[in-house]
């Protein structure tokens, strides 16, 4: 796998930075994005009513940080039992995609998305983050990245990535 950990350098910054959101409401409809289980830009494609539901309903969930890709939730929520920090819609580093930055270590992040893809993800140490990644399509990779120092408070970036840009 070519130096994912360095493809997503801007991704876990952007973890490292985020702010501090308690945890009461799950939605499964972001674990599914974040997993690749439905993807906005199949909808986007394919399915544009889809597609203005879910941009309608993701805007009453969260807001944007100005001048940034990440959207902060307005209210508490966990996703796949952890407790999100922010939302990244369009993007994932330079990638096209939907990624969440979560307040779990990698051991905690790595379990709850091995769980919901039913897969293990090959992952691998590089640039003092620990980052795995799982090919589910030809377009389709499901992602997990955090700093190798971590602790369990510290956030770690989880997504699906549908391809990176040049």
């Amino acid at each position: 796998m070519q130096s994912f950990t360095s493809r997503c350098a801007l991704a876990l910054a952007a973890t490292l930075a985020a702010g501090t959101v308690g945890a009461t409401a799950g939605d499964a409809q972001l674990a599914r994005l974040a997993v690749c289980a439905d993807s906005w830009y199949e909808w986007n494609q394919q399915d544009p009513q889809r597609m203005r539901g879910f941009a309608q309903a993701f805007q009453a969930r969260f807001t944007q940080v100005p001048k940034e890709p990440a959207f902060d939730p307005k209210a508490p929520l966990t996703v796949m039992g952890l407790p999100v920090l922010q939302a990244f819609p369009g993007s994932v580093g330079m990638g096209l995609g939907f990624s969440l930055s979560v307040r779990a270590g990698f051991a905690e992040a790595r379990q709850a998305m091995e769980k919901q893809l039913g897969r293990a993800m090959q992952c691998e140490r590089s640039d003092g983050a620990m980052a795995c990644e799982l090919k589910l399509g030809e377009k389709k990779t499901a992602m997990l990245i955090a700093p190798l120092q971590a602790s369990d408070r510290q956030p770690t970036l989880l997504g699906c990535y549908y391809f990176y840009q040049p």
